[in-house]
């Protein structure tokens, strides 16, 4: 779903948009699992986490991505 999801790292800001309100979130981390890992996705109820998941690689979708970023005050 996110084609170049590789491409954004640590310090990047991610803009989300909905229902008339944005959202800034900025990455603070990027990590490569194997699918069975879903340990990686556990939030915390102290804090707006965004979580971003993609297959890695393009080609064979071996594994995922996880990119993880909290919002800006």
């Amino acid at each position: 779903m996110f084609n170049r999801l590789d491409e954004i790292g640590k310090g990047d800001t991610v803009t989300v948009r909905d229902k008339g309100n944005t959202y800034q979130y900025e990455v603070y981390e990027t990590l490569v699992v194997e699918p069975h890992e879903t340990s990686v996705l556990k939030g915390s109820e102290d804090e707006k986490v965004l979580t971003l998941i993609t297959c890695t690689p393009i080609d064979t979708a071996t594994h995922r991505l996880i990119v993880k970023a909290k919002i800006k005050p």
